[in-house]
């Protein structure tokens, strides 16, 4: 197994260094021609030609075609190779697990969902390899000699320590441990393991890395939460910062599985939702959207209501961004942000912005209302997150990486790379 590369610029040759260099800038700044590169980086222009013939040479580059003529020959653009190196995500859940596979800029190259119920024993972990092995060879355009690993994500605390990173809480974990080191056994890849909700965060910080502060609210079948403080994923001393998803909401004596009473995650999941409504999610909002149904939109108005008071919660904390994702997410309406906004506002001093100037609908995935965000990836965004730390940690050999992460980084992280690859 390749043991994690570590690089420092102190001990790279000059060539290594404006080698590097070259890629970060033009991983940071696709399609620009060697006279450009030679501005930005002030080397000389054989300097500049020579690394690129390298880079081209090694499939780390390629070229993005001709440029606009400003007279002459019209000049080469240059883009990184996006599908040179790729990564796995799994995000594994209850009653299946959901895989995904990103490229250089993280962009989802494909994705899967697999029925495959989560047991306490060495048979799951056998077939959850042998299921991330068929979905390789079920999509050809995956180079299994390029994939860096497999990062997996499970709803619990992941604690960091190499070899033993170790989920110690979580909902369908049942009290008892899961190793990345027993995980390990059964990939010939190497394996990283996170946390579900930071790994949505990542995923959500990749997407947006203009945002300094956010509390990220993980919708799924268990509500999940992570922090983002100055641009970077919060995991506290013990990896348990960000559990939003225990914040107390009410006094209606409702047990959560973490023992207390009466957490968000007891009012607010998928699977509280579609208790209280006795219906599939889909049905329950087919149903909700029916002025004939008046008990669904009961139902949907103490949701949130209930949401509203941990959002307001945790907003005089983080003073930023609020970002609203998971399986409930596709299902949320502007006029539901509306609402939100308004309850979490009610009697807040410290209220979310709402104006309607900054009521903007961005692409087809995400809708901003001041400080709230509504990114509709569903549950998909945590195998999505686990993917990018990989990617992430690789783009680090270069220093080309897009987040600076103080836990998942190239220290951390294992990479399928063989010796002077990079």
């Amino acid at each position: 197994m390749a043991t994690s590369p570590v690089l420092s610029f102190n001990n790279l040759s000059i060539k290594e260094i404006n080698r590097h260099k070259l890629f970060a800038t033009i991983y940071r700044n696709p399609n620009l021609p060697k006279l450009r590169l030679s501005q930005l980086l002030d080397m000389s222009l054989s300097t500049i030609d020579s690394n690129v013939k390298r880079l081209l040479h090694e499939g780390l580059i390629v070229p993005s075609g001709p440029l606009e003529s400003t007279g002459g020959r019209k000049a080469t653009g240059y883009s990184i190779n996006a599908r040179h190196k790729s990564a796995l995500g799994v995000f594994i859940r209850a009653e299946s697990v959901i895989i995904c596979a990103v490229d250089l800029n993280g962009a989802l190259i494909a994705q899967s969902e697999v029925n495959l119920p989560y047991r306490q024993d060495e048979a799951f972990l056998e077939r959850l390899a042998l299921t991330v092995s068929a979905f390789i060879g079920d999509h050809p355009e995956l180079n299994a000699h390029s994939i860096l690993g497999v990062s997996l994500a499970i709803q619990g605390i992941v604690t960091l320590d190499g070899a033993n990173t170790r989920v110690s809480y979580g909902q369908i974990l049942d009290n008892q441990q899961l190793t990345l080191s027993a995980i390990q056994r059964y990939f010939k890849l190497p394996c990283t393991l996170h946390h579900d909700s930071k790994a949505a965060a990542f995923a959500a910080l990749w997407e947006h890395p203009q945002i300094e502060n956010a509390a990220l609210f993980l919708l799924n079948e268990n509500v999940g939460g992570a922090l983002i403080f100055n641009n970077t994923v919060h995991y506290g001393n013990a990896f348990q910062g960000g559990l939003i998803e225990h914040l107390k909401v009410d006094h209606l004596g409702l047990k959560c599985y973490c023992g207390d009473f009466d957490c968000l995650e007891c009012y607010c999941s998928k699977h509280a939702l579609e208790q209280q409504a006795q219906l599939p999610l889909n049905q329950f909002f087919a149903a909700m959207r029916s002025v004939a149904h008046p008990e669904y939109q009961a139902i949907w108005q103490r949701y949130l209501e209930h949401l509203s008071i941990a959002i307001r919660q945790v907003h005089k904390l983080i003073d930023g961004t609020i970002i609203l994702t998971g399986a409930l997410a596709p299902y949320l309406t502007q006029a539901d942000l509306q609402q939100l906004v308004a309850l979490t506002n009610e009697h807040n001093a410290f209220a979310l912005t709402q104006s309607s100037s900054m009521l903007t609908q961005v692409g087809t995935h995400e809708t901003q209302m001041g400080d709230l965000l509504l990114s509709v990836n569903d549950d998909s965004i945590v195998a999505l997150g686990a993917a990018r730390y990989l990617i992430n940690a690789y783009l680090e050999c270069f220093e080309a990486n897009p987040i600076t992460d103080p836990k998942c980084n190239l220290m951390s992280i294992q990479l399928n790379l063989p010796e002077n690859e990079y």
